[in-house]
């Protein structure tokens, strides 16, 4: 059974599969000292255009945020973010627990932050008595499917540098932003000014695996041993750089998204056929969100898993992965077409 309650829950690509076969045929050094984490890292070089980057490969994308934001956090001070960033929810608050940081939320718009609300913070600054923002967090693609555009990404980064704020990216799905807006990892992170980034692999054909790039030397320095003391410091680092070698090979994890990407569209096409379907937000991305009636809802999810996201408004969301088909999303609008007959 495909499901469509996450990206988290589809398999592994094959090429994946075939490139950790490879790393597994031979003894190599340990603790990222292999000539893959190596070669990884000079790859990641070319692919966002600049010699300085460092690479730290970890298990997950929670790994990657809090081990980036730790490298230049202190205790008193915080991130800011949206109030749906996946640091401020899905975290379990890994931040404040690991850093003794605090998170200082905003009221997204579709999703986003806009820094007219993250200007409030600004009044923080130099007061003793208040935790002082040092770092703005953005997640491209946001948790509703949705991409900044390069105009927004531009704004958010001069008003990091007007204020000397670190600019950290969550790019879980950053692959799945960069198929929708056209753009390369230079454009859309480098040429933009981004600090920090977690680029994601698991959501998109990975084996959980995701990268820290630092742009930023300082961060860039103490990294190595916050993931250590964090306890993500992989004594086998070979078989999560394998992964990421497979992943940028022929441009695989762009591949890989804009099909997610593809079938998310054409998911949305076929639910525009039924006038009492409502979507919640466009579709820019491999997420769909969908205000369904009450009555259709259970049968919809004991066939074809989604999570309900919004219980008030029975807001559902449905994820479509780089191995869904146009068969299987057939199959729902077939049982969707069964159901409307009850309403």
């Amino acid at each position: 059974m495909k499901l469509f309650l996450s990206d988290n829950c589809s398999g592994v690509h094959p090429e994946i599969i075939k490139a950790l076969l490879g790393a597994n045929n031979e003894h190599s050094p340990s603790y990222g000292e292999d000539p893959m984490t190596a070669e990884l890292q000079e790859k990641v070089r070319k692919l966002f255009s600049y010699d300085r980057i460092k690479v730290f490969p970890v298990c997950s994308g929670t790994a990657a945020n809090i081990v980036a934001l730790a490298s230049l956090l202190h205790s008193y001070e915080g991130v800011i973010c949206t109030d749906t960033a996946h640091i401020n929810t899905y975290e379990c608050g890994s931040l404040e627990k690991l850093t003794g940081g605090k998170i200082l939320p905003v009221s997204n718009k579709m999703g986003k932050l806009e820094k007219t609300d993250a200007e409030v913070y600004l009044e923080y600054l130099g007061d003793e008595h208040l935790v002082q923002p040092r770092a703005v967090s953005i997640s491209q693609t946001t948790e509703f499917g949705t991409v900044y555009s390069m105009e927004e990404l531009k704004v958010i980064s001069d008003f990091c540098k007007k204020n000397d704020f670190i600019f950290h990216m969550d790019g879980a799905r950053l692959a799945n932003a960069m198929v929708f807006l056209n753009k390369t990892p230079y454009e859309m992170v480098t040429e933009i000014g981004v600090d920090l980034l977690t680029f994601g692999g698991t959501k998109n054909g990975l084996m959980s695996c995701d990268l820290i790039v630092s742009f930023n030397e300082k961060a860039s320095g103490k990294m190595r041993f916050i993931r250590k003391q964090f306890g993500h410091l992989m004594s086998k680092m070979r078989f999560v750089s394998a992964q990421f070698l497979a992943y940028l090979d022929n441009s695989l994890y762009l591949k890989l998204a804009e099909h997610s990407n593809t079938m998310a569209m054409y998911f949305e096409s076929r639910l525009k056929e039924f006038n009492f379907i409502e979507m919640a937000y466009p579709v820019e991305s491999n997420m769909l969100f969908v205000k369904l009636p009450r009555k259709i809802t259970p049968p919809l999810m004991k066939e074809f898993p989604f999570h309900i996201l919004d219980s008030k408004k029975n807001m559902a969301r449905f994820v479509t992965s780089f191995d869904t088909t146009t068969l299987e999303i057939d199959s729902f609008i077939n049982l969707l077409s069964e159901l409307k007959r009850e309403l």
